[in-house]
Parts: structure tokens; sequence; C-alpha cells
């Protein structure tokens, strides 16, 4: 459009829409004892509503039926977001519990080797208990608790990083997400208003 709404709030009532301004405006208890505070709760009130109306119309929103549709459209994004970024970072805690069990793995293999080739294996164990116990832990968590077999750190360390992006980018959208559903939720409390029907919660 060639107006600049938020500059010269009054070009929206030339400006066809499905939304009818009231000038019956709302003020507050205070504003009825001060017709100056009333007066400036009056102005403040109709540009809040003309940019609710500039944000409808830039966003091609021509109905109250639209705007409630927007409004649980962008609390479902809302929602789909928080539900995947738990799951990624379930995916990680998991990862981290597996790299925990790889390193104890690793770094006890070569004491569980020497076990094996000696021949006084009740003296060996006591001499390295805990190395064959932590071993033995390990072994059994990917054998037991998770049925899979012992992975390359590195492999386990590199799908850690791709999750921990994942994550940024899940984070980014879910700021997004409920920064547009804050909008339409304030959007849809202003038309309410403008229109002195039942407020939007």
């Amino acid at each position: 459009p060639s107006y600049d709404y938020y500059a010269n709030p009054a070009a929206i009532l030339f400006v066809h829409s499905d939304l009818q301004l009231v000038t019956d405006l709302q003020t507050c208890v205070k504003a009825q004892y001060s017709e100056a505070y009333a007066r400036q709760v009056d102005l403040s009130n109709l540009l809040k509503a003309s940019r609710t109306i500039c944000y409808l119309q830039e966003h091609g929103i021509g109905s109250r039926e639209e705007l409630r549709q927007e409004k649980s459209n962008a609390v479902e994004r809302v929602s789909s977001a928080e539900t995947a970024l738990e799951k990624t970072e379930e995916q990680i805690r998991k990862i981290n519990e597996k790299i925990h069990y790889a390193g104890q793995y690793y770094s006890t293999k070569a004491v569980n080797k020497e076990y094996k080739k000696t021949l006084v294996k009740s003296w060996f164990r006591r001499q390295h208990t805990e190395e064959l116990d932590r071993y033995d832990e390990a072994v059994s968590y990917f054998k037991n608790t998770i049925g899979e077999r012992i992975p390359p750190m590195k492999d386990l360390k590199q799908r850690k990083e791709d999750l921990l992006q994942q994550k940024a980018r899940q984070e980014n959208a879910l700021r997004i997400a409920v920064g547009d559903r804050n909008e339409l939720k304030t959007a849809a409390y202003n038309v309410s208003w403008i229109l002195s029907t039942e407020k939007v919660n």
C-alpha cells in the first residue's frame, strides 16, 4: 500500500477493511476523573487500534474468523516447535549418555584385554577391580540396555554436534513462533476491543 500507516495512523480510515473502528473507546477508572487523562487514553487506544488494523491488512487477514484461525494455527506451531525441541533435547541427553559409556569402554578396553591374557585372573581382577567393573558396565549398557554395538567416539561426537546445531535452529524457530502467536493474541484482543465485543483471553 502507498500509505505509511505507522507515521499517519488516520490514513487507515480511508483504507477498505471488513473491520470497523468504533469511537466509543473504553477508558480506565482514573480517566473518569480526569478529562485530560481520558483524552490521552483515547489517543493511545486509537493508535493501538490503527496499528492492529495495519497488522491485519499487512498479513492479509480480512475477517475475525480468519484471525481466529491464524491465532489457532500459531498456537499449534508453538506446540509443534516445543515438541520438536523436547525430542531433540532428549536425543542430546541420550547421546551424552552414550558418549559417557563409550568413553568408559575405550578407556578400560586395554585393561580388559590384559585381563583376558593373564593366567592368574583372580589376582589381576583384584588389582584392577575398578577398571574391569567400569568396562563390564559399559559393555552391558550398549549390549543389554540399548541393544547397540559400541560406536566410534568420533561418530558419537559428530552426532552430538549435529543435534546441538539442530537444537539451535529449533530454539530460533520457537522464538519466532512464540512471537507470532503473541502478536496474533494481541491482535485478537484488540479487534474484540475495537468492535466492543467480548474480550479475547
